[in-house]
């Protein structure tokens, strides 16, 4: 019954761990690239 558990929480993590890892890149390229934008429109259009 252990072993089952053991194997089934495994399954989660192999599942959950991408996703995770998916996540916190999609969000750190979001913000980078909000904050690119922001600074962008706080500076004005001369700065390319």
């Amino acid at each position: 019954m252990i072993s089952r558990q053991r194997r089934w929480h495994l399954r989660v993590w192999l599942v959950l761990a991408p996703l995770l890892l998916f996540g916190i890149v999609a969000g750190l390229k979001v913000k980078q690239s909000f904050v690119r934008t922001h600074s962008i429109n706080t500076s004005g259009p001369t700065q390319s």
